[in-house]
Formats: structure tokens, C-alpha cells, sequence
């Protein structure tokens, strides 16, 4: 049912967090909600025409509070496979972590930015210390907001030698 879904309407986020940080990445205007929305529905178009998902042990899964998927890294379709199996109201306050340095940094800053819009990652400093420190503080305080976080420990993605199946 809807109401077993937690939203963050009036959560005003009173942590540390930057906030431009919080304006430019975390807060949904209603066009960013609507643009993910339609988003979402083609890759249930999509992925419904092309795959079939299994999903084991989703009732384990505390709907009303925040969690932590930690998942392997095959490719850049994960993110969106797994925010397509959890279903649309789920997805909307799981947050994914995104590489700064891969997705919001210089040349690629525009596709970092579509990211953010689509399926609302946030970037997250995974190589210099200091950055780490302030995106793990980033990362706590979401938790504590109620929102739910999706996050590949690998760092990257792994190399293939043979065929493998997804695995989550």
C-alpha cells in the first residue's frame, strides 16, 4: 500500500549538509519528480519487453525505514535494473551514490547531471580523503532523513571474462 512508503515532503534537513549540495542534488522539485516518474515507466516498458526478473527475498526488505543496498558492479545498468525491480514508489527515496569523479566532474558533468535527474544519484568522493569524509557525513545524514541508499562497495565496474548473470 502507498502508505508503507516513508516520504521527505517536510523534512527540511538540518544536518550538515551543504546546502546547495542539498538544493542542486537531493531535493525533488515537481518536474524533477514527474521527468523520473516517466523516466521509470519506459524502463518498465522496456525491461518488461526484454527481461524477466525473479526477485527472492524482497519481504525482507523494512519498507518504512532506511536501508543500504549494497550491490555488485557489472554495468551501468545496474542502478537502473535494480531501482526497476524495487518498483516505483519504493525507488523514489532510494538514493544511488555515483563516482564524482566518473559521473560529475568535467567533460562529463552534463551526464552526471541527466543521473541525477533519472535516477536521482548523488555524487560521492571516493578518492581523495577529505572528500570521502564529507561524502560519508553526506551519505549518514540521508540515512538519518529516512532516505534509503544504493551503493556498489566494488568502486567500479568488473571486467568480464566469461558470461555472467546478474547477480543481486
Amino acid at each position: 500500500s502507498r502508505k508503507q512508503f516513508q516520504t521527505h515532503k517536510n523534512r527540511k534537513g538540518g544536518g550538515k549538509m551543504d546546502a546547495q549540495f542539498r538544493q542542486r542534488y537531493v531535493r525533488r522539485t515537481h518536474l524533477k519528480k514527474k521527468i523520473a516518474r516517466t523516466f521509470h515507466s519506459f524502463l518498465e516498458w522496456f525491461f518488461g519487453c526484454l527481461v524477466k526478473f525473479e526477485v527472492l527475498g524482497a519481504r525482507n526488505i523494512l519498507w518504512g525505514r532506511a536501508f543500504i543496498i549494497a550491490s555488485n558492479h557489472r554495468s551501468h545498468a545496474d542502478t537502473v535494473v535494480i531501482k526497476r525491480v524495487l518498483g516505483r514508489e519504493a525507488t523514489e527515496n532510494i538514493i544511488p551514490l555515483a563516482a564524482r569523479d566518473y559521473f560529475f566532474t568535467s567533460w562529463r558533468r552534463p551526464f552526471g547531471y541527466l543521473v541525477n535527474l533519472f535516477l536521482r544519484a548523488i555524487p560521492f568522493e571516493r578518492l581523495r580523503a577529505k572528500g570521502l569524509k564529507k561524502s560519508l557525513g553526506e551519505a549518514a545524514e540521508l540515512l538519518q532523513e529516512g532516505y534509503s541508499l544504493l551503493i556498489f562497495p566494488e568502486g567500479g565496474r568488473q571486467k568480464r571474462k566469461k558470461k555472467l548473470c546478474l547477480s543481486y
